[in-house]
């Protein structure tokens, strides 16, 4: 039998707000490219959400299987930004989410502001 689950974590950001990751193995990715949903009550760990998560081969199939967990209400938000803010280390590379790092342009690997490397 394949194993076609969805792993995930919840844990805390730097700033204290909650984060579920995703990790989506092959097997599963192609149990929901079948039309198959995985869904997850993150209740049950703590978190006030409930999570459904399925394949479809485009757009607008997405958009109908929406339909039956939330009807004709929900928004098309294709065209906002709902990625987490990151900063990269132009010297090593090195991407951080945390707050104060993007803030104040620093790399906490090469503990230097970014302003002040030489490249």
């Amino acid at each position: 039998m394949t194993d076609n689950r969805i792993l995930f974590a919840i844990a805390k950001t730097f700033e204290g707000a909650p984060i579920v990751v995703l990790g989506i193995p092959e097997a599963a990715w192609e149990y929901m490219r079948q039309g198959q949903t995985h869904q997850f009550d993150l209740r049950k760990a703590g978190v006030p959400v409930q999570l459904v998560v399925f394949g479809a081969p485009d757009h607008a199939a997405a958009m109908e299987m929406l339909k039956p967990f939330t009807g004709d209400h929900f928004i098309d938000a294709r065209d906002l930004h709902f990625g987490m803010d990151r900063i990269t280390c132009p010297k090593c590379g090195m991407t951080s989410f945390a707050r104060g790092d993007i803030e104040n342009k620093y790399c906490g690997n090469c503990h230097q502001f970014h302003a002040d490397m030489e490249l």
